[in-house]
């Protein structure tokens, strides 16, 4: 009877350093999974924020070039309006001298008559 027990007591002593062992290594798996996760969402972090920095910085980039684009545009209608102006100016110029030639000639044509 004695060596009953004995033997009973060796094999719950065993089936529990087995399970012991089972729990070990599932408690090492666990371990090694966790560290994964976390690896895992640390890389999945350090992507985003580049992404996020790469996005903004194309945005600041695209802001720059179309605020470029406007001021060449503004530039280029600055430059239509100057082009304008002059016309209008030699124009008017134009319009003057041939006025003044005109009561020149009107004038010289009266002083002739009157000689």
């Amino acid at each position: 009877m004695a060596l009953g027990k004995e033997l009973e007591v060796k094999y719950k002593t065993e089936l529990n350093e087995q399970k012991l062992v089972m729990l070990e290594e599932q408690v090492a798996h666990r371990k090694k999974l966790n560290l994964i996760y976390i690896l895992l969402s640390a890389t999945i972090f350090i992507a985003l924020v580049f992404l996020f920095l790469a996005y903004r910085q194309r945005s600041k980039t695209l802001k720059q070039h179309q605020l470029l684009h406007e001021m060449e545009l503004d530039n280029i209608r600055q430059e239509h309006k100057i082009s304008l102006l002059s016309a209008m100016i030699d124009g008017q110029e134009n319009e003057r001298a041939r006025i003044a030639r005109d009561l020149h000639d009107g004038c010289r044509a009266e002083f002739d008559r009157q000689s």
